[in-house]
């Protein structure tokens, strides 16, 4: 019997909005343009593409192999609104969420955003989980699934970069990460994530 309380209830109804993560998205992929050339975005975003539908493949190919647990009238309706918001591509990112986190997270290599990817991560996971739209046994094997997934598109990308003959992974400097991503952006976003979590945790108590 999975325990519920109002706050909790609140909490993932307000993360079953995939719009609430578009600015950060958005502000992701501005620094992602700041820091790469237009190959190497081209590569990104392609592997992202990439890893985001084999992650959802994955996830459809585990529901036809788990029985549906069974719901609580609040979980219900919860999970109609989860499925209801959730539209075009936010709707089919944020179930891949520990699979592109995970990507990122090797991709830009610093510390505190690793803390805010694993957080976005778990959070989108954990919502899944309480509204009871995947099971626990489901949501362990898809949550180590996408996070194996998301290590070995990271791995691709690597074996895939050196074709592209950039320097970017070596321009090692004071004020970058260790594969050359600007401080003053990682910052940014690690606010973004901030901000974020701060204006849901706000939302959900005021709910």
């Amino acid at each position: 019997m999975q325990y519920h309380s109002l706050f909790l209830d609140s909490l993932a109804s307000v993360l079953s909005h995939p719009a609430l993560w578009l600015p950060l998205m958005l502000l992701f992929v501005y620094v992602l343009i700041r820091n790469n050339n237009l190959q190497e975005l081209l590569l990104i975003f392609v592997l992202l593409f990439a890893t985001v539908l084999l992650a959802n493949q994955g996830i459809y190919i585990l529901q036809s192999y788990f029985s549906p647990s069974t719901l609580s009238k609040t979980a219900v309706i919860l999970a109609l609104n989860y499925h209801r918001e959730g539209v075009g591509l936010l709707a089919i990112l944020i179930p891949a969420a520990p699979a592109v986190g995970i990507f990122l997270a090797f991709l830009v290599r610093h510390r505190n955003l690793m803390l805010c990817l694993a957080a976005w991560s778990l959070l989108n996971s954990w919502t899944r989980l309480y509204l009871s739209i995947v099971s626990p046994l489901e949501w362990g094997s898809e949550f180590i699934g996408e996070l194996l997934l998301g290590s070995l598109m990271y791995i691709l990308f690597l074996k895939l970069h050196k074709r592209i003959n950039s320097s970017h992974l070596v321009r090692i400097h004071a004020v970058r990460t260790l594969t050359g991503y600007s401080e003053a952006d990682v910052r940014l976003i690690v606010l973004g994530h901030a901000l974020t979590f701060l204006l849901i945790a706000f939302l959900a108590f005021l709910s």
